[in-house]
C-alpha cells in the first residue's frame, strides 16, 4: 500500500464520520420557558421586558411575586423587585 492509498482512505475514512455525525440529530436547546408548580410556590423561566432571562417565583399563601434577572457581566442572579401578584397584572 502507497502511500497516496493511505491518504485516500484516510480521508474517506473521516468524511464518513464527519457525514454520519451530522446525520444524527442534536438535543433540543435549553429554552427559558419552564414552569415549576407546587402547593406553596410556583416558579416561572421567562424573557424579561428590559432583555435577559428572568426567574419570576410566585408564593401562593401570600400573594406576592418576586422577580429575578441573570446578570452576565457580574455573573450572579438579582433580585429585580417583590411585588403583589394583583398589582402585577393590573394595566
Amino acid at each position: 500500500m502507497d502511500r497516496k492509498s493511505l491518504t485516500i482512505g484516510v480521508l474517506t475514512i473521516t468524511a464518513t464520520i464527519l457525514l454520519v455525525a451530522n446525520l444524527i440529530p442534536l438535543p433540543a436547546p435549553a429554552v427559558a420557558s419552564q414552569v415549576l408548580k407546587d402547593r406553596d410556590y410556583s416558579v416561572v423561566t421567562a424573557r424579561l421586558p428590559s432583555g435577559g432571562d428572568g426567574l419570576y417565583i410566585l408564593d401562593n399563601r401570600t400573594g406576592k411575586i418576586a422577580i429575578f434577572n441573570w446578570d452576565n457581566a457580574q455573573r450572579r442572579i438579582r433580585p429585580q423587585g417583590v411585588v403583589a401578584a394583583s398589582d402585577a397584572f393590573e394595566r
